[in-house]
């Protein structure tokens, strides 16, 4: 007989011996009955609400990522409990035997120490998978309830959870090494697993220990797995560290039993320390993570279209993160807080894996301090120590504001914090944070950043002459927001165009890709209408907005596409809306715009205009983008809206008018692309910046759409991914109260039933 299968038989001798003891006490059998019910209210509570909002009709995401996965999914929520109940499993693992004294039979017995940890470790591991019970059933709940369950994915997390116990298992396995004290060893398990917890804050503010530190912090490792997502440096991470505090047990029962030296042991220790730091170091450096998305949608990944603009950009790439102590969007990114292993470039590293990311802390007063009232009277010394104090962060990091004086991209922002992405023949581009809940760039912002370092952007141009709509002013009737300012998310700047505005009395350049014209209010000069003229006669392609009262300065523009709008405005009565609030809704022949095909909404146009069609079509195809509801109807009485006080009469026309049209036609070798929108305001700073009760409103969308289409298709950034498949239940309430019965009653039931007939045999015997 081979020495491994002795060897192996002995291991699993030692396992089934302590598996006897651990299932022979009253308290692992109590551990897991409590631990399924708690785990089983989450569960039965994630299926009852998802089930519920399936019978009304309201599911439109992931039904398996609403109920397993992600921060609110029932998986995440037991790595808490874990935290508490594999210390009670492991704590008497070494320390009941020392108590006894039984040990040193042990120590005697021609068992290795290596077999004796490895069989104690595997019956604990085992103990600790039975906790699993409940969210390995709920699985196969899941693949028979949920149409097209995304299995794959669950199982990632289901591994996560298995390697997050393996973790939790040796360090308790160790510390039951260390100690005679059953709730000694409890109580340092605890503390073990709190100190992994938060290490990864240790040196944050220098980046020659940072990434050695962040590696051994547990916090967070398995938060990707319960995501779908399977991660190379997660997986080493939580192998490797299984392995270090298995052999430091093994070190720690085999030294007493070996006369060796303090140098020797000083250099097992050294050794095995040395090779967790090599992984440590070698699995954070760039290329080296391997990164798998197990949902069905790959919602954890960039999409293809960002991989191919980031793949494209020759040479390395550096990403500085400018961090101003007392600018409130740096917080998330002082040292205490920000990890640049995890951050929002990661995916982008995969692709690029010479993208570097560095951060320069400075501390420069800006006027949200100086204006506080709080503050008034406090040097700027002063200032500076208290701010240090509340951030926990070490002042020797931060440069002074004379010392980044001279960085032109920190005066241009203000002092606000800001990222400076630059190529290695020096091309850069400034990629900001934003006022709003997110505050942090997505990938739309990301990808349109990275593409402007090698590719030409489209140039989008306000004609600003005839009174039109401002993107400078401020004035709420303009269009800044989703222009020109640069904290706004969905402002075309930070989408990948750049912005601009001319004249139409001068000859408008060749290059300009996008002429807006928005709803001008003094009648064109005959120089204006032929550079218009010509502009469309190339080609190029143009967005017109007409409005309520200027109808006769715009439609000689739209003449010469073949529309014009309608004398009088349109009323639709709808719900509690306002007359001369018109929710259009989009029409399924605009392949280009099938994002505003809603049932639950569409885009708010108030004192908005039918759009109608020319005989002279100019050569354009003519495809309708919004559509009024039928019953709508063109109100010749304007005041009678002031007062809401509208209605149809004998002599007004009524039916369902287009809003907004696409145009497009062959012409100097390319297709040349026009939008055409009845109401100037519904893209106002006022409008998008409203919330109506009971009304989903897809303004955003219409500007995101329009301009995508208008680009050729460059920009916006698309991230619209194929929609989930699992949005459907094979079962209703019903079905959700059985499974409740089952998993909330009949298996922690069972699971106490078959304790206490194991109990009551050992006590037979």
């Amino acid at each position: 007989m081979s020495s491994n299968k002795i060897t192996g038989g002995i291991i699993k001798r030692i396992a089934s011996t302590e598996l006897k003891t651990l299932f022979g006490s009253p308290i692992a059998w109590f551990i897991l009955t409590v631990f399924s019910v708690l785990t089983a209210i989450d569960l039965t509570g994630q299926f009852s609400s998802c089930v519920g909002f399936y019978d009304m009709g309201q599911i439109n995401s992931s039904i398996t990522g609403s109920i397993f996965l992600g921060d609110y999914g029932f998986l995440n929520k037991i790595v808490g409990k874990l935290f508490i109940y594999i210390p009670l499993l492991t704590m008497g693992l070494f320390s009941r035997e020392s108590a006894s004294g039984s040990i040193k039979l042990v120590y005697s017995s021609p068992v290795t120490s290596l077999q004796l940890v490895l069989g104690k470790f595997l019956a604990a591991l085992v103990v600790g998978a039975c906790l699993l019970v409940i969210p390995l059933l709920a699985t196969l709940t899941g693949l028979i309830t949920i149409e097209h369950f995304d299995l794959l994915a669950v199982l990632v997390a289901l591994l996560g959870l298995f390697l997050l116990i393996a973790v939790y298992c040796s360090i308790g396995l160790l510390m039951s090494s260390l100690t005679s004290y059953q709730v000694v060893a409890a109580v340092a398990t605890l503390a073990a697993l709190a100190f992994c917890g938060s290490v990864g804050k240790l040196g944050k503010e220098y980046e020659a220990i940072r990434s050695i530190t962040y590696w051994l912090s547990m916090s967070g490792r398995v938060e990707s797995f319960l995501k779908g997502v399977l991660r190379s440096d997660d997986l080493i991470y939580f192998l490797t560290m299984t392995m270090m505090m298995v052999s430091l047990t093994v070190f720690r029962v085999s030294f007493p039993r070996m006369n060796l030296s303090f140098w020797k042991k000083a250099g097992a220790y050294a050794s095995l320390l040395g090779c967790v730091a090599l992984l440590a170091w070698g699995s954070s450096r760039p290329g080296t993570l391997v990164f798998a998305d197990a949902t069905a949608t790959k919602s954890n990944s960039i999409t293809k279209e960002s991989r191919d603009v980031v793949a494209g950009i020759p040479g390395k790439i550096t990403i500085t993160n400018y961090v101003n102590l007392f600018d409130k969007l740096s917080g998330p990114y002082l040292p205490t807080q920000y990890n640049p292993m995890r951050s929002e470039f990661e995916q982008y590293k995969l692709v690029k894996p010479d993208i570097e990311e560095h951060t320069v802390y400075y501390s420069s007063l800006v006027p949200d301090v100086t204006q506080n009232k709080r503050f008034a009277g406090m040097t700027v010394d002063e200032l500076k120590n208290f701010y240090f104090m509340m951030y926990d962060v070490n002042p020797s990091v931060f440069k002074s504001s004379e010392q980044v004086q001279d960085i032109q991209i920190i005066k241009d922002e203000g002092y606000n914090f800001v990222r400076e992405i630059k190529t290695a023949d020096g091309k850069s581009v400034a990629l900001r944070n934003y006022h709003d809940m997110i505050c942090r760039p997505t990938e739309p912002e990301i990808t349109a950043a990275f593409a402007k370092l090698y590719a030409r952007m489209p140039s989008v141009a306000f004609l600003q002459e005839e009174g039109e709509r401002s993107i400078t002013s401020g004035d709420k009737s303009g269009y800044g927001a989703f222009t020109c300012q640069k904290y706004s998310r969905g402002a075309l700047m930070n989408q990948g165009f750049d912005i601009y505005q001319v004249s139409a009395q001068a000859a408008i350049a060749d290059s300009l890709n996008i002429l807006v014209v928005a709803d001008p209010v003094r009648e064109f000069t005959p120089e204006a209408l032929e550079n218009l003229k010509k502009y469309l006669d190339r080609g190029s392609n143009m967005m017109i907005l007409a409005d309520y009262g200027h109808q006769s300065v715009v439609n000689p523009l739209l003449k010469m596409v073949g529309l014009k709008v309608s004398d009088f405005q349109i009323a639709a009565k709808e719900g509690d809306m306002s007359a001369s609030l018109v929710l259009a809704r989009g029409v399924e022949e605009a392949d280009a715009f099938k994002a505003l095909c809603r049932k639950d909404g569409g885009v708010t146009m108030p004192g908005c205009l039918a759009i109608e069609t020319m005989e002279d079509n100019a050569g354009f195809e003519r495809k309708a983008i919004l559509r009024t509801i039928p019953g709508a109807w063109l109100e010749k009485d304007y005041a009678g809206f002031r007062d809401d006080e509208v209605s149809l009469s004998a002599d007004e026309v009524s039916g369902s008018f287009v809003t907004a049209y696409a145009l497009s036609r062959e012409i100097g070798g390319r297709e040349q692309r026009i939008v055409v929108v009845g109401d100037a305001d519904c893209l106002s700073d006022a409008e998008m910046g409203v919330g109506r009760e009971d009304v989903d409103a897809y303004n955003q969308t219409l500007i995101t759409r329009s301009f995508k289409w208008l680009s050729d298709g460059q920009f916006p950034v698309d991230v619209i991914r194929e929609p989930a498949r699992d949005m459907s239940f094979r079962i209703h309430t019903t079905g959700a109260d059985l499974i409740k019965v089952i998993f909330l009653y009949l298996i922690p039931a069972l699971i106490l039933a078959a304790g206490a007939f194991v109990l009551m045999r050992r006590r037979r015997a």
